[in-house]
């Protein structure tokens, strides 16, 4: 291999000319294949139009043609590219006669650009297609074709205004998902995973960490229990009985969404605190500790989630009704066994929802946790807290590596339940 050290303007066109190439192979290839599309669809009249194609080509060149010429997020942000990674591997260092890059490192970097490329160009094109795989304007402009019959002017442009209104309503929805959820969650993924695996191994042999991990597991699990049972209890006497105080009552239940987690955190120290909280010192005397100890975390991640499981059960014993329900009583069932043969399977998918969205709020809850834990190093301190002291001490790998941890247990938790409730509506 030459010892060869080009000039950084020479290494940059090289790289320019070598990222062009990869986008023209590629790209080009999904061109042809839209363009393919388009013509076995020619014939139909309602199969895509040559300016449905020529927009779809337009847009998938231009998305995907940005997305590998940054290369990713954080390398574009850095000059990194496709094509400089791959240069680096004919490249001598003078000084240690080693190539600048790794086989691994250029598929690791072509593989996170081609993925990020292709979230970037579903996501910003999905708002140009319908369902049936046609852009919105051909979809009008193809209905009126098939019918065959006369439309007024006026009427074509309004479908075309609804159009382009619609398309824009979804180009908007997508952006402002993209720019507050998707774009930071990708960055946290991607600087997880900044140098491999290696931030996973370190963690999994740090006792602090494991500590942490199954005090948030076992405060989560705690809480999921108690807003589960108080969670399905509560929507039955909102929705099954009227009695003084009811509306007063459906408002306080909102409390938790709408306090800051670290006035709940002040709350439960005035509480349940072992020196001057108001039941604390009866229980600090009993021997029992609150604050600053296991049960003071699971009240505060009960709290803070407390509603979540109640506001996805109610609008489902809303429309289910209780005529099943009276049917049973008439045929002499008891109350215990109404709910669990009729009540409890109707409400199911509800209740699954609620548990998961507690479990996703309790693993990520910090401020009221700060508060009433102590955040005390391998005995009270939760894996959201170590992120804080991880990033504040410049550990900053490990602190995106178990926020990321904490966010794929939740993503994969909601998929988990998706797929499920979709195969039990095929099998029904």
């Amino acid at each position: 291999m030459a010892d060869v050290s080009p000039a950084p303007f020479g290494r940059r066109a090289a790289a320019f000319a070598v990222d062009t190439a990869l986008a023209a192979v590629l790209f080009g290839a999904i061109a042809a294949l839209a363009a393919l599309i388009d013509d076995l669809s020619a014939d139909n009249p309602t199969g895509q139009s040559p300016v449905g194609g020529v927009l779809r080509v337009v847009a998938v060149v231009a998305t995907l043609t940005w997305a590998v010429w940054n290369g990713g997020v954080r390398e574009g942000r850095s000059g990194q590219s496709v094509g400089k990674r791959l240069l680096d591997l004919t490249t001598v260092d003078p000084a240690t006669q080693a190539p600048l890059g790794t086989r691994a490192g250029a598929v690791r970097f072509l593989v996170k650009s081609a993925v990020g490329g292709l979230s970037a160009g579903v996501l910003l094109l999905w708002p140009l297609w319908d369902k049936g795989g046609r852009s919105l304007p051909d979809k009008a402009v193809s209905s009126v074709v098939a019918s065959g019959v006369p439309v007024p002017a006026h009427r074509f442009v309004a479908a075309q205004r609804g159009s382009a209104v619609r398309v824009a309503l979804r180009t908007i929805a997508l952006g402002y998902v993209l720019l507050l959820v998707a774009w930071p969650v990708a960055l946290v993924a991607t600087n997880a995973f900044e140098n491999g695996f290696t931030a996973f191994v370190g963690l999994a042999g740090d006792p602090e960490f494991t500590h942490a991990l199954q005090l948030t597991v076992i405060a989560a699990i705690a809480a999921v229990v108690v807003n589960t049972v108080f969670g399905i209890s509560v929507s039955l006497l909102i929705v099954r009985y009227e009695f003084p105080g009811k509306r007063l009552l459906n408002a306080l239940l909102d409390i938790p969404l709408s306090v800051s987690p670290i006035v709940v955190g002040l709350a439960l120290v005035l509480v349940y605190g072992s020196r001057d909280g108001w039941l604390g010192e009866g229980l600090a005397g009993a021997g029992v500790q609150i604050i600053w100890a296991l049960p003071g975390i699971v009240l505060a991640t009960a709290f803070v989630s407390l509603p979540l499981v109640i506001r996805e059960v109610v609008p489902v014993l809303k429309e289910i009704g209780t005529e099943q329900e009276q049917a049973a009583f008439s045929l002499g069932a008891s109350s215990w066994q109404a709910f669990w043969r009729i009540t409890l399977p109707a409400i199911k998918w509800g209740v699954v929802y609620g548990v998961v969205l507690t479990l996703a709020r309790s693993l990520g809850e910090f401020g009221a946790v700060k508060i009433v834990s102590g955040n005390i190093s391998e005995q009270t301190r939760t894996a959201t807290l170590v992120v804080e002291e991880r990033y504040l001490n410049f550990d900053h790998e490990a602190a995106y590596a178990i926020s990321f941890i904490l966010a794929s247990i939740s993503v994969v938790s909601i998929i988990v339940v998706s797929i499920l409730r979709a195969r039990a509506q095929r099998h029904h």
